[in-house]
């Protein structure tokens, strides 16, 4: 079986949209949080629910910066101070997404893409299928509710 039918740009448009979904639905419970719930410090890998979900986002924007062509975007903490400023970038980054899927076709999933991470300056050449595909891609978002899931301020997060 050859590369390209491993892969199709519908299949990629099909698993971004169930993860926007899946990540909507652990949105609207962090949405119900104030603001000191939201940036407590908790026992997770970025050590706030904010830390978490930041975490994830700027690596989405990461990613569609490797694919695009363009340098790492560096997102922060510090950027987005509260979880309304996390969402109108969130709301940009999936735009930006959506738009780069559109626009996808299958024959460029298999193009090798050439990045330079920002971090520790390597160069990488890669296949996009390979980039978009789990865990860098959508799966992110279930590692994330796991994640927050364990931490949750009454240890009982049920997604919307």
């Amino acid at each position: 079986m050859s590369q390209a039918n491993l892969v199709t740009v519908d299949y990629y448009r099909w698993l971004y949209n169930y993860s926007y979904w899946a990540r909507d639905r652990v949105l609207a419970q962090v949405a119900k949080l104030d603001q000191d719930a939201y940036i407590a410090p908790r026992a997770l890998d970025y050590g706030s629910i904010r830390g978490t979900l930041v975490h994830s986002l700027a690596r989405e924007a990461v990613w569609l910066d490797r694919w695009q062509g363009n340098a790492d975007s560096l997102i922060d903490e510090i950027d987005l101070p509260t979880f309304s400023t996390l969402m109108e970038l969130w709301t940009r980054e999936e735009a930006r997404m959506r738009a780069f899927l559109n626009e996808l076709t299958d024959p460029q999933l298999l193009l090798p893409i050439s990045y330079e991470s920002a971090l520790t300056k390597n160069r990488y050449a890669i296949p996009l299928w390979q980039m978009m595909s789990p865990p860098s891609g959508p799966a992110a978002c279930h590692t994330v509710r796991r994640r927050l899931t364990a931490s949750w301020p009454d240890g009982n997060v049920q997604a919307a």
